[in-house]
């Protein structure tokens, strides 16, 4: 279920089943993981600073450290975010979730500038799971970042058989919060050119 719904609802999972873990000392039910994430507010709020307290709590946990890469690169961070994929994915290399770095990485690599490493990323993401939108929508947004259009093309394509009905006017429903506006235009703009259509 978290492969379809995407970094966006799996973040607050994942921070707070790791929190809720350490704090209660037994693991939370799968089906009790799953809730949404409603706002840009909640990572630069709560979600963040429990994000930052997972890998100081629990810093064996590789849940821990992709949960804090994800909200770091939400904040505006990539760097840090790049980090704290990597910490994540040497605890636990052969992680059934290693798709869910993966593309976390993709993105933070991508608005870092590092194009190359985040199309490797979200290949691997998609060689471990074909379908995830998720990955997808990285491999587009690199691909134009680095003005590889026909590539970005061809993610789009993809993009549009796995999830036809994703648009820019309902982007927002799989959009990741950033809390800084740059990063969303960025984000949005780069689907734009890759053929994301209105």
């Amino acid at each position: 279920m978290a492969a379809a719904i995407g970094l966006v609802t799996v973040v607050p999972v994942a921070v707070m089943s790791s929190v809720y873990s350490i704090k209660r000392q037994r693991p939370i039910p799968q089906t009790s993981r799953v809730m949404p994430m409603a706002a840009p507010n909640l990572v630069a709020g709560s979600i963040s600073r429990r994000a930052e307290q997972c890998p100081v709590l629990n810093p064996n946990s590789a849940a821990s450290w992709n949960a804090s890469g994800v909200v770091r690169m939400y904040l505006g961070g990539p760097a840090k975010s790049i980090e704290h994929f990597e910490r994540g994915m040497r605890l636990s290399p052969l992680d059934q979730l290693t798709y869910f770095a993966f593309t976390g990485m993709a993105l933070a690599h991508a608005f870092a500038g590092h194009y190359d490493e985040a199309l490797s990323c979200a290949t691997k993401a998609l060689h471990e799971q074909p379908n995830l939108a998720t990955a997808l929508r990285v491999a587009a947004i690199a691909n134009v970042l680095s003005d590889r259009m026909v590539e970005a093309r061809a993610a789009m394509a993809r993009l549009r058989e796995v999830d036809p009905a994703l648009t820019l006017s309902n982007l927002d429903r799989v959009a990741p919060p950033f809390r800084r506006p740059e990063d969303r235009e960025r984000y949005t703009e780069s689907l734009r050119k890759a053929g994301l259509p209105e």
